[in-house]
């Protein structure tokens, strides 16, 4: 799936813990990108993972980054382009990072509960690691 045809299918859809949230979006973009996904991770499955948020945010997003982190090559952060993989941070916040998909031109593509699958601007963020979500040729 190209980040174009991902932006028309996500962007504006409301945020549906389960559905349309950022694991799920995440996911979704990294098996369209032609990467296989496991059906368990650490004990959490799709319909799992939901609950774990609900009970304990903090480790839902850590399983997910170490989910990411055994999928895809890690990059350094000044290396990210559009259709990598973003770990954020709100810069100065202590709130636990999240996932996004580097938009290209200073923009991400988030799952934010109060607007839904959305385009945000980065300028507000510190990007702590980068995945880079290309298959490599051969």
């Amino acid at each position: 799936m190209s980040l174009a045809a991902l932006t028309s299918t996500f962007v504006g859809r409301p945020y549906q813990l389960g559905h349309t949230d950022c694991f799920s979006a995440i996911l979704g973009y990294i098996e369209a990108r032609g990467f296989q996904t496991p059906q368990e991770f650490e004990g959490q499955t799709r319909d799992s993972y939901a609950a774990l948020f609900l009970s304990h945010p903090t480790e839902a997003k850590a399983v997910m980054i170490r989910l990411i982190d055994s999928l895809l090559p890690r990059l350094e952060p000044g290396m990210a382009f559009a259709g990598d993989i973003l770990l954020l941070r709100l810069t100065g916040s202590d709130k636990p990072p999240f996932l996004a998909i580097d938009g290209g031109n200073g923009h991400a593509l988030a799952a934010v509960a109060s607007r839904g699958i959305c385009q945000i601007s980065l300028r507000n963020y510190t990007i702590e690691r980068v995945w880079r979500c290309q298959q490599q040729s051969l």
